[in-house]
């Protein structure tokens, strides 16, 4: 914020061109610049510039140390190194060398990390609400939580990667996390309602259980269906031969392929005692004695 603002126009066009070029005397220089802007300031000084500000994807807010062992601390780590400041240095090299390997396995696996659509509806929804204008935020925030999920070595964002990653962009605020966790319930409760629906409405089709019942049941039917089809029209065959034939002796009739010859299907004396009945009530004959015929109740016959 102290800064000169033809200094802070030269760090602009630097960093959104990739390119730096020096003028002096009439010579110009221009070469490859790609750099990371870090910068501290004191907002009591003074306020950014809205173009600078604008460009800064992260801020973090320090605060003063108020814990009695860690201001002891402090002073006693100053004091050792002014004292020596390679072998204080040294001290440290073990943990350098830890952190340096993990920062090298993230950038590795950082293009592989993917976020889930319900947390990239809560950083849209999150930085409408907070009236951010532009895209500039979303996209440092999804970055932001990518780069945090590849940093702790995995290959997803979650919840607490994006909520480390909206505080880095946007600030730190009191309620921001509330604010956060609200839109995910709510997101969450649509998605679910929305998943209840659609499981009602593909309840039948995705039983395959059910489906695979279904079919065994239609085709019982109509194999049931096609069978006495097939038994009545034997049966109309069998009776059509038996009066056409001279023979009344079944056991010389043709049956279909697969049936048995039963002698007794048909009783021909049943039909001899019923045509003989029908001549004489025809020609007017009484009938006294209904035990001369054998109908083995086969036939009713009324007394007129």
């Amino acid at each position: 914020n102290l800064l000169d603002d033809n200094l802070v126009d030269v760090l602009l066009d630097a960093a959104a061109f990739g390119i730096n070029t020096i003028e002096r005397e009439g010579i110009s220089i221009s070469h490859p610049s790609k750099f990371i802007l870090i910068g501290t300031m004191n907002p009591e000084e003074g306020e950014l510039r809205g173009q600078l500000s604008d460009r800064i994807g992260l801020e973090i807010e320090v605060e003063g140390i108020s814990n009695i062992e860690d201001r002891i601390k402090i002073m006693k780590r100053r004091e050792s190194f002014e004292r020596d400041p390679l072998s204080f240095r040294a001290k440290f090299d073990e943990d350098q060398e830890e952190l340096q390997n993990k920062i090298i396995k993230a950038k590795e696996i950082l293009n592989d990390v993917v976020i889930d659509h319900v947390l990239l509806e809560v950083i849209a929804r999150i930085t409408l609400e907070l009236s951010s204008e532009g895209h500039r935020s979303d996209i440092s925030i999804l970055k932001t939580a990518k780069t945090i999920a590849s940093f702790n070595g995995n290959l997803t964002v979650d919840f607490d990667d994006l909520k480390e990653a909206i505080s880095l962009v946007l600030g730190e605020d009191p309620l921001l996390n509330q604010r956060i966790q609200k839109i995910r319930n709510d997101i969450e409760k649509r998605e679910k309602e929305r998943e209840n629906d659609l499981d009602k409405d593909s309840l039948f089709f995705s039983n395959d259980n059910l489906q695979e019942k279904i079919k065994e049941q239609l085709e019982d039917s109509l194999n049931e269906k096609l069978k006495k089809a097939n038994q009545n029209h034997e049966n109309q065959e069998l009776y059509k031969a038996f009066n056409d034939s001279d023979n009344k002796d079944l056991d010389n009739i043709e049956l279909g392929e697969g049936e048995s010859k039963e002698k007794d299907f048909i009783n021909t004396s049943d039909f001899e005692d019923k045509d003989e009945s029908d001549s004489k009530l025809n020609q007017g004959e009484k009938l006294e004695n209904f035990n001369e015929f054998n109908i083995d109740g086969k036939f009713d016959i009324k007394k007129y």
